[in-house]
C-alpha cells in the first residue's frame, strides 16, 4: 500500500519496501535511504507581565518520529537484511526522542519567553509564532543527535552487512522500545 504522508514510529508498524516511494539516488553508495523526521506538537500560553511585557510560555510540547515515504529510497534489488536496516533507522529516531526529550524539553516548557511586537495586540499575535522557533531549537538538537547515532550505527553494522552486528543492535532496539 502506498503512503504519501510521514508515518509515526509506533511498536506495531514494521517498513515494507512499499514505504519507500522517492527514486533511487544513483550517486549514493548505500543501497537505501530511510527519511526519518520530528514533527513537534505543542501548546502555548501567554500573558502579560507587570511590567506591561507579553511573555509566552510552552506548556506542553511532544515529539514523534516519522518515517517520510515520498524522501525515502531503495534500489530495486535490495533484499530483506537491507529493510531491516532502515528499520533500524526509524528505530532509531524513536530511541533518540525517548531518551533525549525530557533533558531538552525542560530547557523549554516552563518557561517564559518574551514576544516580538510594538504594541500588545502584535505580541499576542506573536505568541506562537515565536513559540515555534523556540520549539524548532528543541527539534535541531534532537536532530543533531539523531545523525550521529544514525552514523555510528551505519558505520558498527556496515550498513548492515555485518549481520552479527546488526543483530545486536535488533536486539537493543526492541529490548528498548518495544519490551
Amino acid at each position: 500500500m502506498s503512503r504519501p504522508d510521514p508515518v509515526p514510529w509506533s511498536p506495531g508498524f514494521t517498513l515494507s519496501w512499499a514505504d519507500f516511494q522517492a527514486e533511487q539516488n544513483p550517486a549514493e553508495l548505500e543501497d537505501a535511504y530511510s527519511a526519518i523526521r520530528y514533527r513537534p506538537r505543542w501548546t502555548v500560553g501567554s500573558e502579560q507581565s507587570a511590567d506591561g511585557l507579553i511573555l509566552f510560555e510552552i506548556l506542553d510540547l511532544r515529539i514523534a518520529a516519522e518515517f517520510w515515504p515520498v524522501l525515502s529510497w531503495a534500489r530495486p534489488d535490495c533484499d530483506d537484511a537491507v529493510l531491516r536496516h532502515q528499520q533500524g533507522h526509524f528505530d532509531l529516531g524513536e530511541l533518540v526522542v525517548r531518551e533525549e526529550f525530557g533533558r531538552v524539553r525542560g530547557s523549554v516548557c516552563g518557561m517564559r519567553f518574551p514576544t516580538r511586537g510594538r504594541n500588545k495586540d502584535q505580541r499576542m499575535q506573536n505568541a506562537k509564532e515565536d513559540s515555534a522557533l523556540v520549539v524548532e531549537s528543541v527539534v535541531r538538537k534532537l536532530e543533531v543527535v539523531l545523525a550521529a547515532r544514525q552514523a555510528q550505527y551505519d558505520r558498527d553494522t556496515r550498513h548492515g552487512a555485518d549481520s552479527a552486528a546488526q543483530s545486536r543492535f535488533d536486539d537493543i532496539l526492541r529490548k528498548s522500545l518495544r519490551g
